[in-house]
């Protein structure tokens, strides 16, 4: 019954298999043991249909997989005789989309095999083709529920939803669509626009996927299909159909939230672009790397004062990264030009949170909290405390705020991210032992820092690709006088130094670390009797790979988890990217880790 192109339905089925559900409000005569079976044959024609185009298009589906289709095939035929006689209406409709179907598919083939240029014409009657056998499903309801008034108006919002379908796939599968031969109107449209600017280059190359976005055919593409999801959005909202409505204002949703994701690529690819990757000389010293370093933290800022790092799917982080960027600089009373614009902004802004769009966490809350009092500007430190539960701290809270912000059901677990995670409290330490007037929540959260400290001398960290996180600000977290703690972590920071080397690598790439390197140090500062040729020798390394700009390498080091994973070592792999949860963020300006290495440097001038 329903229309199945390999890569469209795997990503579409949810509307294809709920069609009929989403429609049969409008055909109050179809009982509950016809809409089940309906459904029930839609579903296997659709795995039918998927393994016809699977092996039309080269893939591999085995012979007994292929006949468990089948016999799901056969059932559905079963079914629609079951549901309709052999003289009924539908017959003649179901060949007649089957007719357009079969001829779509046939064009699109002719297409590929002669290189044939689309325009957006015809890419919309392929598009109304390759749907044909969708339609079937709005002639089945209308004989079912002897009512045909509604077909033109539901086979237009059908056409309207595939062609948006079709928009968004010939985008995504852009690589593999080529690979193979097929041709999609999307890359009929960027040899065109290739061939116009006398640009050339192999659509085989990765660079090709890249012009996609560079010329806006990509842009261009989803908005053309939010068009259409408008289209069929104002049809089912005139029909009272409010669950497709919902789900297409969903998918709409996504569309749109895609662009904003692209604006945001395409600015944290620019700023890349134009970092300088020049060593800043052999003859650096100490003084002078902080210099420069000020100095690019300061051409940084922005018309408010503030400071930007790590794409997420949340935006860029600067609240956060720009409180973080005070703490290093106030702790030892650098850049007051920089610190100054930062008070001024967070003396009228006192939202702690990862960017001014989302809601307050425990994190960002820490490093404000300390920078308020390292910069003696007023901030209310009762929410912060609120993270806080017998010594341990959090993130998030609000497990209802968290599902709304990821767009997830009421039903879906967020425990990880509202559980207890030490590199917070460890940073929630780290800022109480400036804070004499909350002595009480210092103890307590020392405490619990000694109760977690592992077997080995480290600390667990939940949101970075390295322990070096959590454990280097537990150390600094205590006191003197937990000086077998203290040195337990610097042991085992110590045991992550490289072998023969002087830098501390990450763990997520295994390429060598100024961020890892520079907080592995700054712990063992606190010890620093006991280290200091491996401080010498690790402040000379990080001299030596200074940028001339004042920065030093980004690094991909704030891991996002899925929001139900409570332990990220159990994570198999991780996508090292900006978007989404199972991933590693980089930090593309290389401010956070700029600011880390700064106040390293600061400390043993």
């Amino acid at each position: 019954m329903i229309e199945q192109t390999t890569k469209e339905i795997k990503k579409n089925h949810e509307f294809y298999i709920n069609v009929a559900e989403y429609l049969v409000p409008l055909y109050p005569k179809v009982n509950e043991e016809q809409l089940i079976a309906l459904k029930a044959t839609s579903y296997g024609y659709f795995k039918f249909l998927l393994s016809l185009d699977s092996i039309a298009d080269g893939g591999d589906l085995d012979f007994r997989s292929f006949f468990v289709r089948l016999s799901s095939f056969e059932e559905s035929i079963k079914g629609l005789a079951y549901l309709f006689e052999r003289q009924d209406k539908f017959w003649t409709s179901f060949a007649s989309h089957k007719h357009s179907y079969l001829a779509s598919y046939a064009f699109e083939k002719k297409i590929s095999e002669n290189s044939i240029l689309i325009d957006q014409h015809t890419f919309h009657s392929l598009a109304k083709g390759k749907s044909a056998m969708a339609l079937s499903i709005v002639d089945a309801l209308s004989s079912l529920g002897d009512n045909d008034k509604y077909d033109v108006h539901l086979k237009t919002l059908i056409n309207e939803i595939h062609i948006a379908f079709q928009y968004l796939d010939d985008l995504d599968d852009f690589k593999a669509d080529y690979d193979s031969g097929q041709r999609t109107y999307i890359i009929s449209e960027l040899e065109r626009i290739l061939n116009e600017r006398k640009i050339s280059i192999s659509l085989h190359s990765p660079l090709a996927y890249k012009y996609l976005f560079l010329t806006e055919l990509a842009q261009i593409s989803i908005k053309n299909a939010i068009n259409h999801y408008q289209n069929a959005i104002e049809i089912a909202t005139t029909l009272n159909l409010d669950s497709l409505s919902q789900y297409l204002l969903k998918e709409q949703l996504r569309c749109k939230d895609r662009l904003i994701e692209i604006n945001y690529l395409l600015i944290k690819t620019q700023a890349k672009a134009d970092k300088s990757e020049k060593i800043a000389g052999s003859g650096n010293t100490v003084p002078e790397a902080i210099r420069l370093s000020l100095t690019y933290l300061k051409s940084q800022q922005d018309s408010n004062g503030l400071l930007s790092d790590f794409l997420t799917t949340a935006g860029f982080g600067t609240i956060w990264v720009s409180a973080y960027v005070g703490c290093m600089l106030a702790e030892k009373g650098l850049g007051e030009d920089i610190t100054n614009a930062l008070s001024e902004y967070f003396i009228n802004h006192e939202h702690a949170s990862f960017n001014e769009n989302i809601f307050m966490d425990g994190d960002s809350a820490n490093f404000l909290s300390l920078y308020s009092v390292l910069a003696n500007i007023p901030y209310n430190q009762s929410n912060w405390l609120s993270f806080e539960r017998d010594g341990s701290w959090r993130t998030y809270t609000d497990e209802n705020g968290l599902r709304k912000l990821l767009h997830l059901s009421q039903l879906h677990n967020v425990y990880g991210w509202i559980k207890e995670k030490n590199c917070v409290s460890a940073a929630a330490g780290y800022a109480l032992k400036s804070m004499n007037h909350l002595n009480e929540a210092y103890i307590r959260t020392a405490n619990h820092l000694k109760g977690t400290q592992q077997p080995d001398g480290s600390w667990k960290s939940y949101w970075w690709s390295s322990d070096i996180y959590a454990t280097s600000y537990a150390v600094r977290a205590l006191h003197s006088n937990d000086f077998m703690q203290k040195t337990a972590g610097c042991n085992w920071i110590m045991s992550k130094k490289e072998t023969g080397k002087h830098f501390w690598a990450n763990p997520a790439t295994g390429k060598p670390s100024a961020f890892y390197t520079a907080l592995a140090l700054r712990s063992l500062v606190e010890l620093k009797d006991n280290y200091n040729n491996e401080i010498s020798s690790g402040i000379n390394w990080l001299l030596s790979v200074q940028f001339e700009d004042g920065s030093w390498a980004s690094d991909f080091i704030l891991r996002i988890p899925d929001p139900d994973v409570i332990n990220p070592e159990e994570v198999k792999a991780w996508k090292h990217g900006s978007f989404g949860t199972g991933v590693i963020v980089d930090d593309h300006n290389s401010i956070f880790t700029t600011a880390t290495v700064l106040n390293l440097l600061a400390a043993v001038i």
